[in-house]
Order: structure tokens, then C-alpha cells, then sequence
């Protein structure tokens, strides 16, 4: 039987050494770094928690920028659980922007078996726009040079491309961008600002802020190139955690679970979040514990809103959608996922090909050595 995977989402610092103009993250005021006890503790839960044996485990080390810690912080994440772990099955995922990524450290990412994922918007033009660095030069160069260093050490990629109404001006460009590449990527929505986690600059970005349409049907154009497409053998990541759940009948991801049941988030302190996506909000009770889970202190309801979704066909597999993004734009958790249009457009694609959708991710499983380790199975 197929262990349940639980997400382990730590925040390694709020710090980053990127200035992206787009960037949802306010300014703390105070910097934080994740420190060697309290990666012990974080270990130490994990382990608690599967003591079950039904559970494995994803660790995802993200920030602010993850690379701004030294290797010798990352050999003592590792040294830690072995030791700490034993048995139990667990995978290493950091999240970067690709800018700091030095030898040493991607010499250790393959020695450890690391999964890197890269954050890049497209080609240099769509890139740069506003993924820049302190000094405002753009980063687009260095971070496809980090992916090439990547590749060639046979580390597994995968690429994390914002989109926005200008990376729909050409949709085959940017197909044919990340082609070129052969790179697994996922593509996230440009979100409007939300509550109290609008960063300084991006108020200047609502001419870019794209709606639930517009982009369910951008990623409905990827997949069908990526569909038919024969030489493209890496995958279109996004909403393919929604693909493989229905083709597994399964847990995967965000969809067809409760996010309370197999997702946990760390800041660099230990407070502990649902989703990593809560962390900077002055609310609280957004928190659920420090180092360890506090099922009073939590307002978080992964129960959908009855009256909005009850008659909807992916109601079981979205189950409302992501509680962030509703706690967010309407300040409700039982309030209608904003981006749920999306959602139905690409079901829609979906149960058009699902079977030349399955055939083509069990031919990726089977040829591509890199699939099993990004979607961990």
C-alpha cells in the first residue's frame, strides 16, 4: 500500500538577496535565520509523526533564499536525519532562485540526492522584467547558468515560472523556452495583493494580474502542447498533482487531502503554520503551534463552502480549493476559491485526455529517471 506523503515545508530565513518586483512577501523587520536546534526539533516531529510507518515525508527548504546559509548548514540538516530518522522514507527539496547556488553546495545536492527547484520566468526579455537582484540588475543569465550546472551533474530540476498577462503575449515562445531547456516546470499565477502580506512594489504590478480564465486556459494550451508534443519528455508540472491524483485515485499534493492532514510549515523559529503561505501574517491564530501542532489554537477549515460548491464535479478532488487563497482575498476560509474557474477548465481538459494524459505520464515514469524523483514514487 502506498504511504500517505506529508509536506514538511521550513522556512530556512526571511532573508533574500533578490529584489522581484512581484514578490508577495512583506519587509520584516525582523531577520530571522533557522537555527541547528531548532532543525533538531523539526526532525524530531517528523519522526514522532510517522511513527506510524504510513507515512513519507517531503522536506522542503525554501526562505527568502535558502542558499544564503553555508553547506556546512545543510550537511548538518542531513547528518541530523539520518541519524534522527532511521527508517523512516523522506526526500530533500530546496527552492531557489538560482543566483547563490555555489559548487560546494551543488556538490553536496548530489551527493545527498536533492531535488532543486529554480525559479525562472522564461526567456531573458520576460525574466528580467522583474526578477532582479538588490542592485536592479536582472538575474537571468546566472540562473540559467546555474541550471546548466544543474543538468549537467544529473541533478534533478524543476522550474517554478511565474505567469502574468505579458508571458501570454507568446505562449509558444515560452513553451518552446522551457522545451529547450528540458525542464520539469510549474507555472503559478500572479496573484493580486492580499491582506497584510502586500510587499512594498507590488502595487505597481495590477496591470500584470491575470484571472482564473485567462490563466486555466494558458495552462490548458501547455498541456495540450506538452500532450502532443513527442520530444518534450520532462513534464508540465502544474495541476499535474491534480492529474496524478485522479489517475491514482489518491493523495497527492494540496488536491484530494485536507492540508492539516499532510501538510506542515516552519518558520525559521519553529512556528508552526498549516501552509508556509500563512507565515508574516499579524493574525495569530493563522498559527497552530510551535513545534508542535495545537489543534484548539487552529481556525483553519479545510471544509469547503457547502452552498457554493456542493453540486460541483471536482468538488472531492479540489475540496474547495486552496484555503489560503480564500482566507486571503475574502478574509473567510468558507468563502469560494477565487481561482476556481481555472480549475474546472482544466478538468475539463482532462476528462477530454485522460487517456493520452495517463499514457504519456506512465511513459514518463518509465523513461524519464528524473519523474519518479520529483513526483516521489
Amino acid at each position: 500500500m502506498k504511504k500517505n506523503l506529508v509536506n514538511i515545508e521550513i522556512k530556512t530565513t526571511n532573508i533574500c538577496n533578490l529584489e522581484c518586483v512581484y514578490c508577495y512577501q512583506p519587509e520584516f523587520q525582523e531577520r530571522e535565520w533557522l537555527t541547528e536546534s531548532v532543525v533538531d526539533k523539526i526532525i524530531e516531529y517528523v519522526r514522532d509523526l510517522g511513527m506510524s510507518g504510513q507515512r513519507r515525508f517531503h522536506f522542503l527548504w525554501h526562505g527568502g533564499e535558502p542558499t544564503l546559509h553555508k553547506v556546512e548548514f545543510y550537511k548538518y540538516i542531513v547528518k541530523r536525519q539520518k541519524e534522527i530518522l532511521g527508517n523512516t522514507e523522506y526526500i530533500n527539496f530546496i527552492q531557489t532562485n538560482g543566483v547563490n547556488l555555489h559548487l560546494d553546495l551543488l556538490e553536496f545536492m548530489k551527493s545527498e540526492n536533492f531535488i532543486v527547484g529554480i525559479s525562472i520566468d522564461g526567456p531573458e526579455l520576460l525574466h528580467d522584467k522583474y526578477r532582479k537582484d538588490r542592485g536592479g540588475r536582472g538575474t537571468y543569465d546566472r540562473v540559467v547558468n546555474t541550471i546548466k550546472d544543474l543538468k549537467m551533474r544529473n541533478i534533478p530540476v524543476l522550474a517554478n515560472c511565474v505567469l502574468r498577462k505579458s508571458s501570454l503575449e507568446d505562449l509558444e515562445e515560452l513553451y518552446n523556452f522551457f522545451k529547450s531547456l528540458d525542464l520539469f516546470v510549474t507555472f503559478n499565477i500572479l496573484l493580486p495583493p492580499t491582506g497584510n502580506i502586500l510587499a512594498p512594489t507590488a502595487s505597481t504590478m495590477e496591470h500584470e494580474y491575470l484571472n482564473s480564465e485567462d490563466y486555466g486556459k494558458a495552462i490548458v494550451y501547455f498541456l495540450d502542447r506538452w500532450l502532443n508534443d513527442k520530444e518534450y519528455m520532462a513534464a508540465i508540472d502544474t495541476y499535474n498533482y491534480i492529474i496524478w491524483s485522479l489517475i491514482r485515485n489518491t493523495q497527492f499534493g494540496c488536491f484530494k487531502a485536507e492540508c492539516p492532514q499532510y501538510h506542515r510549515a516552519f518558520s525559521p523559529s519553529g512556528k508552526m503554520y498549516v501552509c508556509g503561505r500563512f507565515y508574516g501574517w499579524p493574525d495569530n491564530n493563522l498559527r497552530i503551534g510551535y513545534l508542535s501542532w495545537d489543534d484548539n489554537k487552529s481556525q483553519i477549515s479545510e471544509s469547503y463552502p457547502d452552498l457554493l460548491c456542493s453540486n460541483c464535479p471536482i468538488v472531492e478532488l479540489c475540496h474547495g480549493g486552496c484555503a489560503f487563497d480564500r482566507y486571503a482575498m475574502s478574509g473567510s476560509f468558507l468563502k469560494k476559491e477565487p481561482y476556481c474557474v481555472s480549475y474546472l477548465i482544466i478538468y475539463e481538459y482532462f476528462e477530454k485526455h485522460k487517456i493520452e494524459i495517463e499514457s504519456k505520464m506512465r511513459l514518463l515514469q518509465d523513461n524519464n529517471p528524473h519523474f519518479n524523483k520529483i513526483y516521489y514514487e
